[in-house]
């Protein structure tokens, strides 16, 4: 399959669910998808309101077809908005999060997308029931951070405080600007077979500290 006929084909979002597997896509078609700015497997990825950035490029991508994962790293800023973030965290499972979500215990955080992960329905329900765990497909992706946008905006108005590595280390004005617009940085964890994702912020830890969810 050419490039051409390949972005024709999934145009239709059957087509899409049914190619976004490990085991039916190669890593130059997943190349050749994202280049063209169509998310693959992002069926119900970012929820109502949410705004995807389609200027798509890929640092690397990892596959392991043993394990049924595959990992691709940006090198642009995918921003997703409107996730919601539990009011308790460093929970166990997803089913927890979406409780408290499910009684209004939530906010809604931005989010910076560093490496979306895509696994199978197998790997999600075991990834999803043990968030808790040490794992090295989170590459100990999180905190938070300015868009460039925002990081622009910041330097303008705040120049004192450019570069100053600790927070609590910024003037009470940078502070609360930075309060105002930062953006979880995160894992992308899709769901081939369902299409199904969350959002992981393991603020630099190995284990899923935080998990967002649409």
């Amino acid at each position: 399959m050419n490039k051409k006929e390949l972005i024709e084909s999934v145009k239709s979002l059957n087509k899409l669910r049914s190619m976004a597997s490990w085991n039916k896509m190669s890593k130059e078609e997943l190349l050749a998808l994202y280049n063209e700015g169509i998310e693959v497997g992002a069926i119900k990825s970012t929820g109502e309101g949410s705004k995807v950035n389609k200027m798509n490029k890929i640092k690397n991508i990892t596959e392991n077809k043993e394990k049924h994962y595959t990992i691709i790293k940006l090198n642009y800023e995918k921003i997703v908005t409107n996730v919601k973030w539990a009011g308790l965290n460093k929970n166990n499972t997803l089913d927890e999060y979406k409780r408290l979500v499910e009684f209004d215990d939530w906010d809604f955080k931005d989010c910076i997308v560093k490496q979306i992960v895509y696994v199978s329905n197998s790997n999600w329900n075991y990834l999803t029931d043990s968030f808790l765990e040490d794992n090295d497909l989170w590459n100990k992706i999180g905190g938070h951070d300015l868009d460039k946008s925002d990081m622009e905006t910041f330097k303008k108005f705040f120049p004192d405080d450019v570069g100053k590595e600790r927070f609590f280390n910024l003037s009470k004005e940078a502070q609360d600007f930075f309060r105002r617009k930062c953006k979880a940085e995160v894992t992308e964890l899709i769901n081939t077979n369902t299409g199904e994702t969350i959002y992981i912020n393991s603020e630099g830890f190995n284990y899923a500290r935080y998990v967002g969810v649409c």
